[in-house]
């Protein structure tokens, strides 16, 4: 023909439409599906490689989940996106029947596969989220690995159907691939649409909106926290330090001893800065702490506080004003304000705690658009699904390719949004990158 094809379905299709395209149409074509291909397959091989090299993203097991979305999106790209460069290419379908059935089969298994993904990855982050304590028995190796099982097994089982007669797998002209011929079967079509869409968006529904208000409800009680804490904390003056030295036999500082005799614990302290200190010391007791915030002290005055002379250690009172007095001891039982190491561990790893949660928030907000953009990508190819069905006028095929490149096209977005949205995948991309660029360069 003048500068066109004509393309037909098979001979055992039910749908006999005839498409004429051009041959600018089909560079058309080919070149976006080529684009595709190129994005999709590197993109996920990219995925692949960072969580396979990286420790610090082999040892979570979510990561598992985002392989195995991953490995539907490479399938796409790998076996489905040739023959279609295929079919346009040659004008139509001229590799048998047998081949379009495992194709269209093929394509069945990844499209669900590529939603139940979506929704055990809902799922996850629910459990992390949500319920935390029960996440690592859920969600250890084992666990997701029984989940990314299920996840392909009742892909396959869904996609099985029109292999023994429930529904047909052909080729489709007006998409120049081979799929479900969805008029074969409308119960079948109606099944499908509630086990793919139906229950995984629920699911979905169900787990981001119960997620939000987890962590709506987390930041209310954190700032009522601070809030109540702020309205509760008074003023206090606070004590620098405080310097015991036991009282030496043949000392002839009274004030001292007399001041030692009986001062040894702190009980109150007075408007104007003064310590008493009650008890009797025990020999064990060299540490009193006193958690109070100081007030700026000069240098002259810790210089002065420590320095030392010939007969005995200075005794040195820092008071809130910031004045000081000096007394004369002996060597100390020492008392100073100090944290413990078990504190100061304890608020590392409630720090740490809070930075993993920090970014399971962030992870999920980015599957929550790898949800998004599927629902975009793929919501239009399912709108000329019901056409073919329901309509006496058959879909466009400019309607029907440019469904079909949108959907192909959710196999490359999601590495992308990976590398926007998640600090830990966007470093690992970097590196890996910089390594190709640099030996390729060398």
């Amino acid at each position: 023909m003048n500068g066109s094809d004509v393309l037909v379905s098979p001979p055992n299709g039910t749908d006999q439409t005839v498409f004429t395209i051009s041959t600018a149409e089909k560079v058309v074509e080919i070149s976006l599906l080529a684009v595709v291909f190129f994005f999709a397959f590197c993109g996920n091989l990219l995925v692949w490689v960072s969580v396979l090299w990286k420790p610090s993203l082999r040892k979570e097991t979510a990561n598992y989940l985002i392989l195995s979305l991953s490995a539907a999106d490479m399938t796409v790209a790998a076996f489905n996106l040739p023959y279609t460069v295929s079919a346009v290419a040659r004008g139509g379908w001229v590799l048998g029947d047998g081949v379009c059935t495992f194709l269209g089969f093929t394509n069945m298994i990844t499209f669900v596969a590529s939603v139940m993904n979506l929704a055990a990855i809902g799922i996850n982050r629910f459990c992390i989220i949500v319920h935390y304590s029960k996440y690592p028995t859920y969600f250890d190796r084992r666990g997701t690995a029984l989940t990314i099982t299920g996840v392909w097994v009742l892909s396959i089982l869904l996609a099985a159907p029109p292999l023994i007669g429930w529904a047909e797998y052909s080729y489709l002209p007006g998409q120049s691939i081979c799929f479900c011929n969805w008029p074969s079967s409308v119960s079948y079509t109606f099944f499908m649409v509630a086990m793919c869409f139906g229950g995984p968006s629920s699911s979905m529904a169900f787990c981001y909106t119960r997620i939000i208000m987890a962590v709506r409800e987390s930041r209310r009680r954190v700032r009522q926290g601070n809030e109540q804490a702020s309205r509760q904390a008074t003023p206090v003056r606070p004590v620098r330090s405080v310097f015991l030295r036991p009282q030496a036999s043949g000392s002839t500082n009274k004030n001292t001893q007399g001041r030692f005799k009986s001062l040894t614990s702190i009980k109150s302290q007075s408007e104007d800065g003064t310590v008493h200190l009650t008890e009797k010391p025990k020999p064990s007791s060299n540490l009193l702490t006193v958690p109070r915030t100081p007030r700026p002290v000069s240098k002259h005055q810790i210089k002065h506080a420590f320095q030392t002379n010939n007969t005995a250690d200075n005794i040195t009172t820092i008071c809130n004003d910031g004045s000081s007095s000096t007394s004369h001891g002996n060597p100390p039982y020492s008392a100073q304000a100090a944290e413990s190491s078990t504190s100061i561990l304890r608020r590392h790893q409630e720090a740490k705690k809070r930075k993993d949660r920090e970014d399971d928030i962030k992870l999920t907000k980015s599957f929550v658009v790898v949800i998004v953009v599927f629902t975009i990508c793929w919501l239009p190819f399912c709108v000329t699904m019901f056409w073919s069905v329901f309509s006496p006028t058959p879909v466009p095929r400019l309607v029907d390719m440019a469904t079909l490149m949108l959907g192909y096209s959710n196999s490359c977005w999601n590495p992308i949004i990976y590398g926007v949205m998640n600090n830990k995948f966007r470093a690992v991309f970097k590196e890996i990158l910089r390594k190709i660029f640099r030996c390729n360069l060398t």
